[in-house]
Parts: structure tokens; C-alpha cells; sequence
């Protein structure tokens, strides 16, 4: 690895770290560098910086969507020492869940029921 393409990585590094400040600074260094070392057999190394960066820049993007995703999900507020359900986006989503789930494991439960009526055999 010749310095210099070292010292540009590391400067893709410190800019990506501090365009993705809300990441913990230690994953976008993994990210760079695991991007980085796909490119370890790279006969033209003109350009591993540049891609690194561009690679590295989209998977840090989606680490952050998902990341401002999860912060928006409702958690339950607790207010003395009961817990307040904070009411669901989508309620209809709830019953059309339970609905799906239901119909999906009743009937592995209606096999078993069917298994345990038969008599045993002898022999």
C-alpha cells in the first residue's frame, strides 16, 4: 500500500466521520477500512480512493436512515410506576398482523390436535 493512498484514506475517513457525526466514530472507520480492503488486489490504484469513498459514503448513509428509523419507532412512556402505551401509528396494521399470525401458526397447531386423536398403534 503506497503511503500517499494511505494518507488519502485516512483524509476519507476524517470527512466521512464528520459528515456522519451521528455514527460512533469506530463504525464508519470499520466501514472505510472494510471497504478499503476490497479493493486490496486492485492492479490500478489511481482511483481506490475515490471508490472507497463513494462505497463507503452509501453504506453510511443507510447506517444513518436506519438509525433515524429505529429513533422514530413510539416506545412506551412510563409515568410513575405504571407505563403509558403511547397509541400506534397505524392501528390497522395491528389487527391485520394479529389476523396473519394467527392464520399462520393455527394451522401447525391443528396438525398436532389431529396427530394426538388417532389411537395409538400396537404392536
Amino acid at each position: 500500500m503506497p503511503q500517499e493512498e494511505r494518507a488519502q484514506i485516512d483524509a476519507v475517513e476524517l470527512r466521512l466521520a464528520q459528515k456522519y457525526a451521528e455514527l460512533p466514530h469506530d463504525h464508519v472507520a470499520a466501514i472505510v477500512q472494510h471497504v478499503y480492503a476490497a479493493f486490496n488486489q486492485s492492479k490500478l490504484r489511481d482511483y481506490v480512493p475515490l471508490l472507497v469513498e463513494r462505497r463507503a459514503r452509501e453504506v453510511l448513509a443507510r447506517s444513518a436512515a436506519a438509525r433515524a428509523a429505529v429513533a422514530e419507532v413510539p416506545t412506551p412512556a412510563v409515568a410513575g410506576s405504571e407505563t403509558v402505551a403511547v397509541p400506534h401509528k397505524r392501528p390497522e396494521w395491528r389487527s391485520a398482523t394479529w389476523a396473519w399470525l394467527g392464520a399462520r401458526f393455527a394451522a401447525p397447531a391443528a396438525k398436532v390436535e389431529d396427530l394426538t386423536e388417532r389411537e395409538p398403534a400396537h404392536n
